[in-house]
Parts: structure tokens; C-alpha cells; sequence
């Protein structure tokens, strides 16, 4: 799903990264749960970063899909193993009231990062 990933040894987790690291973390994990979400048909909840098992669902399979769509792994048996896993990994997303609607819940996602330590992007900014 992204390019980050790919090869770099990208982390699954945020807490020890650098502010500035964070960030570009939890952006790449905004993108990747949107086309995850549009791809799987997975209902995401709203404040789904506000939960930890959420999240890290989310960045797991968001590199096991990178690696495949990437050609890094050429596992087809793996591939579907992840496909027949996708009811189990729908439940672990069930959790919150609302559904995630991406231009509603920007605000509190952003709050969030703040929250947690990220340290803004102001780059063309000022």
C-alpha cells in the first residue's frame, strides 16, 4: 500500500519514533486504513486510532498487503490465507458507534497525533 514500506524494514508500531516520525507514521496508517477500508469493504469505526487493537490491525495488514502488491512476497497460499482472514479481521475493527467517514473525522485524527506527540507538518507553511 505504500512506499515507505516497501524494503525498509517499516516499523508496525509508533511510540519510539521521533515526533517528525510519528507523524509521517500515523498519515501513512490514514491512507492506508482508506484504501484498505475501499479495497476489503472493512467498516472501520470513527476514533479507530484511539484504539490500539484497531491500530495495530490496521498497520499489519496494511504491510502484509504492501508486501504483496509490491512483489516482495510471492506467496499465493499466504495471500489467500489473509483473504479467508478477513471476517476475523473485521471483528477486531468493530469496535466504536460510528462509522468512519474520513472529512468528518480528519479533525479528531489530527487532535489525536497531537495528542500522542507527532510533531506537525509545516512544511509550506509561513
Amino acid at each position: 500500500m505504500t512506499e515507505l514500506r516497501q524494503g525498509t524494514g517499516w516499523r508496525l508500531d509508533w511510540r519510539e519514533l521521533s515526533p517528525a516520525a510519528r507523524a509521517i507514521w500515523w498519515d501513512q496508517l490514514w491512507d492506508d486504513a482508506i484504501k484498505l477500508r475501499d479495497r476489503y469493504r472493512l467498516v472501520l469505526r470513527s476514533a479507530w486510532w484511539e484504539d490500539d487493537t484497531q491500530v495495530e490491525v490496521l498497520a499489519a495488514v496494511a504491510a502484509l498487503v504492501s508486501g504483496y502488491d509490491t512483489g516482495a512476497w510471492n506467496d499465493p497460499v499466504s495471500k489467500l490465507q489473509l483473504l479467508f482472514d478477513l471476517d476475523r479481521i473485521r471483528g477486531l475493527l468493530h469496535a466504536g458507534q460510528d462509522v468512519f467517514d474520513p472529512e468528518r473525522d480528519r479533525w479528531g485524527f489530527d487532535e489525536h497525533l497531537l495528542a500522542v506527540g507527532c510533531e506537525p507538518d509545516t512544511r509550506g507553511m509561513g
